[in-house]
């Protein structure tokens, strides 16, 4: 939950009230020219500490990643890892081999491949294919896990040629030793599989998407080894099962599931009530999303809540469903994108370290990838979560002030900070700084003028600091002639 702390101060007009975020979104874009844009996925892939971008590019059988130049707005830069992978479907990231770099992950459609290209840690950024299988008949995804419990990250995908969930043991090495072990080849027209621990027993489970049988499918991990599985159906009726995907989505310490039906345009959430084997709860968000293709889970308003966000491609909409809490499901929709046709990938990252989850998604049919900026505008929520948290201290003087004050800051840890000037409405005034801020001592100074770089208006504005554990730490300040 996010914290409020009222910090003493040389002058308080009154009782401040904090502020948190109500979503608004910016669209800028990534690249226009990513013939077949079909994938997305967002890492550190140069260890920068800023987030760059994954793409795999059908039209082109490109895999590439974009850089993030770090400005704010960020810009990005297309690099090129495999223009030869052969209907390049889907692209995710892990460090599998442990070298603190992060690598690349890849699944070709026509290619029938599933190969990781490992990162060599230099600058630039250089690669190492490995090909993993190259039989995996219309490779559709592929994700990495611990799925053995040893400690390294295996590899999972699914086949809709083959019907087939398939992961590789990571026997280590250099190159890396994979062993392949079939999970079922009865998940017909096989297009998405998540690990993700559903029995909270530290064992790697799967939930896969059966398109052309048009189910969602638990695989239990039993253990053992070879790792053993028992296989219980969530649903045996969701219409053109595309997507599946994990979040505790009630806060109930359970790992609930969330699924795009292509054909029925459904998006569903399946509440995990717990109990063995494990009872469902169907919850059904929308049922008119055409063409629905993916869904995922993420907090994009900082209430502590996962909102869903949500593509179909023939509708050419990306919604957004804010979660508004509660023993009952109830949620809010809107609609962020709806003339984006050929959407297929949703994901969300912090694409200018502003400690809001900004939203990435790519069109096949325009070739286009864009993020959407989340603006982080503010409403009231009151003082009632006020607490202190010796781990920040912070000043202002003077104050009131007239031409320009000093805010001092003292941090016990190295953190990502947003440093803003808000009015007392909640309309954001400035933000003074957006980044890393180191252990000690930082100083910023506010010159009383808006973003615009107007002065402005003498009255009550608030200091707000959001660190990176979503804490918020605020004073008041004053502003005379």
């Amino acid at each position: 939950m996010k914290r409020t702390v009222f910090l003493p101060l040389f002058f308080i007009f009154q009782p401040c009230v904090i502020l948190l975020s109500q979503e608004t979104f910016v669209k800028r874009p990534v690249d226009l020219n990513f013939q077949g844009a079909c994938s997305v996925f967002a890492a550190d892939i140069n260890n920068d500490g800023y987030q760059d971008i994954l793409g795999t590019a059908s039209g082109s059988n490109q895999v590439a990643w974009f850089e993030n130049n770090g400005s704010v707005p960020p810009s990005f830069t297309r690099h090129i890892i495999d223009q030869d992978f052969q209907t390049a479907i889907y692209v995710s990231a892990a460090d599998v081999n442990g070298d603190s770099a992060t690598d690349v992950l890849g699944a070709a459609w026509n290619g029938g491949e599933i190969c990781v290209w490992i990162n060599n840690g230099e600058s630039p950024v250089s690669w190492s294919k490995q090909a993993i299988d190259t039989t995996f008949t219309q490779a559709h995804e592929v994700k990495a896990a611990d799925i053995d419990g040893m400690g390294g990250l295996d590899i999972v995908a699914a086949s809709a040629g083959k019907n087939e969930i398939a992961w590789w043991q990571n026997n280590g090495g250099n190159p890396i030793v994979w062993t392949k072990y079939t999970v079922t080849n009865a998940a017909i027209g096989a297009r998405s599989v998540v690990p993700v621990d559903i029995e909270d027993d530290s064992d790697i489970d799967l939930v896969c998407a059966a398109f052309a049988s048009n189910d969602v499918i638990l695989f239990r991990n039993q253990g053992g080894n070879p790792v053993q599985w028992t296989q219980e159906v969530i649903d045996n009726n969701f219409y053109g099962a595309h997507w599946v995907d994990a979040c505790d989505m009630d806060n109930d310490g359970d790992q609930d599931i969330l699924g795009a039906g292509y054909m029925a345009g459904d998006i569903v959430i399946w509440y995990n009530e717990g109990g063995s084997p494990v009872q469902w709860f169907k919850y059904t968000l929308e049922s008119s999303l055409l063409g629905a293709l993916s869904v995922i889970a993420d907090d994009l308003n900082n209430d502590s809540l996962p909102d869903v966000i949500a593509a179909g491609d023939n509708a050419g909409d990306i919604i957004t469903w804010y979660n508004q809490g509660g023993d009952t499901p109830s949620f809010t929709k809107v609609i962020l994108e709806s003339n984006f046709p050929g959407v297929w990938p949703v994901g969300t990252f912090d694409a200018d370290n502003d400690l809001d989850r900004d939203i990435l998604s790519a069109s096949s049919t325009l070739s286009d990838i864009y993020w959407w900026d989340n603006q982080h505008t503010i409403t009231s929520i009151g003082q009632d979560r006020s607490q202190v948290n010796p781990d920040l201290k912070m000043t202002v003087h003077p104050n009131p002030f007239s031409s320009e004050i000093r805010i001092q800051l003292s941090l016990q840890e190295q953190s990502l900070i947003k440093v803003m000037i808000v009015a007392s409405d909640g309309k954001l005034i400035s933000l003074l700084y957006s980044g890393k801020a180191e252990k000690g001592g930082q100083s910023f100074t506010w010159d009383g003028k808006n973003s615009a770089g107007t002065d402005a208006e003498q009255g009550f504005y608030i200091c707000i600091i959001e660190t990176d554990d979503r804490g918020i730490y605020s004073c008041n300040l004053v502003k005379e002639k």
